[in-house]
């Protein structure tokens, strides 16, 4: 198989597939991405159309999306415990940018949802259509 050939969808990635992904992975452009793996940018084009290097790439950005998630959701604390400080030293620029960051300035009352299981549910399945949908377009 030459170097820019596609695999089959049974079959893992070609080494040149790879050597593209990992490089877009790493924020690459697609001509730099093409380069790093010794293929025209037409080729990697026309990898980002097929099923296997697409669902390739959505999973590897999906993993890159879960992984910075979770290290932000480990600076929370961290984050709070600076603004609790800030806010005991009476910052008042802490204060505002906390009460912007809740609502409080935008004259809505925070949404909460719904307290019906039936509607909570259907709410769900919507929102996993949507991302199923989201995903398909590879947003």
């Amino acid at each position: 198989m030459k170097q820019n050939e596609t695999q089959n969808a049974e079959t893992p990635l070609s080494p040149a597939q790879e050597l593209a992904l990992s490089a877009l992975m790493a924020g690459s452009r697609m001509t730099d991405a093409a380069d790093a793996a010794g293929v025209s940018r037409s080729t990697l084009h026309r990898w980002m159309r097929e099923p296997v290097f697409l669902a390739a790439h959505n999973g590897r950005r999906s993993e890159l999306v879960a992984s910075a998630s979770a290290k932000l959701l480990n600076l929370t604390d961290k984050a709070l415990g600076v603004v609790d400080q800030a806010l005991d030293a009476g910052d008042g620029r802490v204060a505002l940018a906390v009460l912007k960051g809740v609502g409080m300035f935008d004259g809505q009352s925070p949404v909460v949802g719904s307290d019906d299981s039936a509607r909570v549910a259907k709410g769900l399945k919507a929102a996993e259509r949507q991302r199923e949908m989201m995903d398909l377009l590879d947003f």
